[in-house]
């Protein structure tokens, strides 16, 4: 009797000690949602700064104002600075030819076929439902500037591929949360059903939620991305309706199979231009042609020694790969 009775008090205490082991582990659980279920200050500044002088619920047209005085004012200083008027009146035709070029990148998603239908952000945006984007190249960065209604509603910034080289998915994560605060890890699963870091998920700011997403799988790139929250739940339902999802096959495995139709499609290399692994940006694309070649004289003593090579100064580059950014 006795030695039931003292197989009875093990057997409870166990169950109580495996009970409170659990009570303990929900607890921490809690804790750890609770630091992320309001968002931080540090979120909140991170946010403001990388919206910058663009508001939620801008025009197209006045997103489009803001980037070409942005180009405006790059190129203005250098103008003053050169003494050559010929080479003043290149730099102008220079900028005007990328204005003109700006203000032809806005696109509205009609129905027709686009580049961006097979691309890093083909899932940011849907035909027929009133959306529209534009895509804006920067050294470091490529922003696209998403619209609904023809108002500014979702930021997507995809980050240039070389400044991450080498890294994970838990290392960009990692510089993520140091600099805009913690946020909630959302997972998926790989072909083999493994779990995999899929994205961060910050909450909500004023409305304003914030995304870092894992595109290393085909585009080798890290994204963020900012959506007004209202605005995105009525895009959602606008799609169900006006733009269901077809049943036709990936649209990616498509276009891969299928190859190119138009050999000169300028648009071409747009994967390469958005993944940063393209050798020339779409703004730095020299916008009179190929140059001539000159006639050499080879009765010129001088014509066939070669010029003097300029040393370019070496950059310090900085150990932080968003160093530079408007992030």
């Amino acid at each position: 009797m006795r030695a039931f009775i003292s197989s009875l008090i093990m057997v409870l205490a166990f169950s109580f000690a495996v009970q409170e082991a659990d009570a303990r582990k929900r607890k921490r659980k809690k804790r750890r949602k609770a630091k992320v279920t309001e968002a931080s200050e540090e979120t909140k500044i991170a946010i403001t700064k990388m919206m910058g002088k663009f508001k939620w619920d801008m025009t197209a047209n006045k997103v489009l104002d803001s980037l070409e005085l942005t180009m405006r004012d790059r190129y203005v200083p250098k103008i003053r600075k050169e003494k050559d008027p010929l080479r003043q009146d290149k730099m102008r035709r220079e900028m005007m030819a990328e204005v003109k070029k700006l203000r032809k990148s806005l696109v509205k998603f009609k129905g027709q076929k686009t580049p961006w239908d097979v691309s890093l952000i083909e899932k940011e945006f849907a035909h027929k439902n009133e959306e529209s984007m534009i895509p804006n190249w920067g050294k470091r960065d490529r922003r696209f500037y998403f619209f609904y209604n023809d108002r500014l509603y979702k930021l997507y910034i995809a980050f240039n591929a070389a400044l991450f080289k080498g890294k994970t998915f838990e290392d960009f994560a990692k510089v993520m949360e140091s600099r805009f605060g913690p946020a909630e890890r959302k997972y998926g699963t790989t072909i083999m059903g493994k779990p995999k870091l899929d994205h961060l998920a910050w909450p909500p700011a004023d409305g304003t939620i914030m995304k870092a997403i894992d595109h290393t799988g085909f585009y080798s790139n890290f994204c963020l991305v900012l959506t007004l929250l209202p605005v995105e739940e009525n895009v959602m339902t606008g799609r169900d309706m006006n733009s269901p999802k077809s049943k036709g096959g990936d649209a990616l495995v498509e276009a891969a199979t299928q190859g190119k139709n138009d050999l000169n499609d300028e648009n071409e290399n747009i994967i390469d231009q958005i993944t940063g692994k393209s050798q020339v940006a779409p703004d730095t694309v020299d916008m009179h042609g190929p140059k001539k070649k000159n006639k050499v004289n080879i009765n010129d003593p001088g014509a066939l020694a070669p010029e003097p090579v300029k040393k370019k100064k070496k950059r310090k580059i900085s150990d932080d790969p968003l160093d530079g950014l408007d992030i």
